[in-house]
């Protein structure tokens, strides 16, 4: 034994552990470009819309790119901010207008984060990086209806104005439905480096709590000797191990102040994400719903 703690004495256990990893900054560039376009300013003459088929392409945005792992955030939050989308995709399932999604997402935005035990902070940082369609649906809905509303004996000048606005608000749709994508990707990016810093920091955290816990077992081994029976070297022993095992605690909480810290961020992340990929799609049906319409005016036009 005496040889042993002579060792430690002259060689102290060195900690091989990650001391710091740094917090990734995430920087978020949102596009904040015009989101309605007059249709006569955008692009001259109407008779654009109706001497020929749309030229726009719907389908110009697309993505690959989906989180569907969350095993190691170990976030009640995150648990929650999921329920969101899985409430919407039970509303496609069952056939909802896409009006009753937007309504939900609304909903959402400002009733289930707050349920869901976020922050007035954290609530702020959602509803400033998610789409608020609210008007551009209700607009797209008016236009829908006045379009489905037109017969055949409709004047020239009433056609060319319903086609006019649909037109305008199917634009203004498509351009906040890519912005929302945009939003969801980059929340969905955000959400892979927040889980890389939460994984080191927790290996960190294993790191310090392996060389507390040999570090324990030094300690116990001296207490068990008589104290009459310590030399001095063991006494400083004894001194150096309770101070080196305080220090790693430190770090112990340090680590956990800062996986809570991730959790709580990639919970965040994870409703931002859920919100607009919900806003997306529900976005995409009303555009689908109102591209029909906009054909059925074509050809009323070309018939004038």
């Amino acid at each position: 034994m005496g040889s042993s703690l002579e060792k430690y004495k002259d060689n102290t256990p060195t900690i091989n552990v990650k001391a710091h990893i740094d917090n990734t900054s995430i920087e978020r560039t949102r596009n904040r470009e015009a989101v309605s376009t007059p249709y006569y300013g955008k692009h001259g003459s109407l008779s654009n819309v109706w001497t020929s088929s749309p030229s726009i392409d719907w389908n110009k945005y697309s993505t690959n790119d989906r989180i569907t792992d969350f095993n190691n955030s170990g976030s009640d939050k995150a648990a929650k901010a999921l329920k969101g989308l899985a409430i919407v995709g039970s509303i496609f399932t069952l056939g909802a207008t896409a009006a009753s999604v937007i309504g939900t997402i609304k909903q959402n935005k400002e009733n289930n984060t707050e349920n869901a035990g976020f922050s007035r902070k954290e609530r702020k940082e959602i509803n400033r990086n998610t789409q608020d369609t609210e008007k551009i649906n209700e607009a797209l809905d008016s236009s829908i209806e006045t379009a489905n509303s037109i017969d055949e004996n409709a004047s020239e000048s009433t056609v060319r104005k319903a086609a006019e606005n649909l037109m305008e608000n199917i634009t203004t749709a498509q351009k906040q439905k890519n912005q929302a994508i945009n939003d969801a990707e980059t929340a969905s990016k955000n959400i892979k480096t927040l889980n890389t810093n939460l994984t080191e920091k927790k290996a960190e955290k294993d790191g310090y709590t392996a060389s507390i816990a040999d570090l324990t077992l030094q300690l116990q081994e001296l207490e068990k000797i008589d104290q009459s029976q310590l030399t001095e070297t063991q006494k400083d022993t004894i001194k150096k191990l309770k101070k080196d095992i305080k220090e790693l605690e430190k770090k112990v909480e340090e680590c956990e102040k800062s996986i809570k810290d991730y959790e709580e961020k990639i919970a965040v992340q994870t409703e931002i994400m859920n919100q607009n990929n919900a806003t997306a799609n529900a976005l995409d049906a009303k555009i689908k719903q109102a591209n029909p319409l906009v054909e059925k005016l074509n050809k009323q036009l070309s018939e004038k």
